[in-house]
């Protein structure tokens, strides 16, 4: 359920941005093959970007047949500007910043309900801007949106169920020679020995 929210927000992105509405171009849009912890701008020097990240889910309600959860993502928005860093968040000259990016998948993502059975409204949170090496020299900016998809998982699909009683079990038995009990069962009339046995 998880890769299918995530490849679903990397689709609604990439639907919108192949669409043109955006007015400028994105170079990169991917899932993140690390983690929030790692430098996240050195997943891509294909600057602008976005791609998301996978936190956690959080469980909201446990019942008997389901569980209701929260996926928690980082959709992260990167620019560079070679001019300078400032131009690199809020755009300028033609290009576009970060800042303007996560604003964008705002409107891309809140409220938009995944194609994805038991998956509600992804709902936008916070923006935080995250650390740039102070002696990289591509002047980038990088911003995390956070968002929020709720989610209802089922866990029985491998469910087995041994916990059934037994109510009866009835047996031919063929004792050597062998051959007497027929084909078709029950054959008590051909059987050397016949058992029934019920639960009661």
């Amino acid at each position: 359920m998880i890769g299918e929210i995530e490849n679903a927000i990397i689709e609604r992105i990439k639907d919108i941005h192949n669409s043109g509405v955006l007015g400028y171009g994105l170079e990169s849009i991917k899932s993140y093959a690390g983690d929030a912890g790692d430098k996240p701008k050195r997943a891509t020097r294909d600057y602008p970007a976005v791609w998301t990240i996978y936190l956690n889910s959080s469980k909201n309600k446990d019942h008997p047949s389901f569980i209701n959860y929260t996926a928690h993502f980082y959709v992260v928005c990167a620019a560079q500007s070679l001019r300078n860093e400032k131009d690199s968040r809020y755009g300028g000259n033609g290009k576009v910043g970060a800042a303007q990016i996560a604003e964008d998948c705002i409107s891309m993502l809140h409220g938009f309900t995944p194609d994805i059975g038991n998956v509600k409204k992804i709902n936008c949170g916070d923006i935080d801007p995250l650390s740039v090496d102070k002696d990289d020299k591509s002047l980038a900016s990088i911003y995390a949106l956070k968002i929020d998809v709720p989610y209802t998982f089922t866990p029985d699909k491998f469910n087995i169920d041994d916990g059934v009683p037994l109510e009866k079990i009835h047996t031919n038995w063929d004792l050597a020679p062998n051959g007497e009990v027929g084909e078709t069962l029950p054959d008590d009339e051909n059987a050397d020995a016949t058992s029934h046995i019920t639960g009661d």
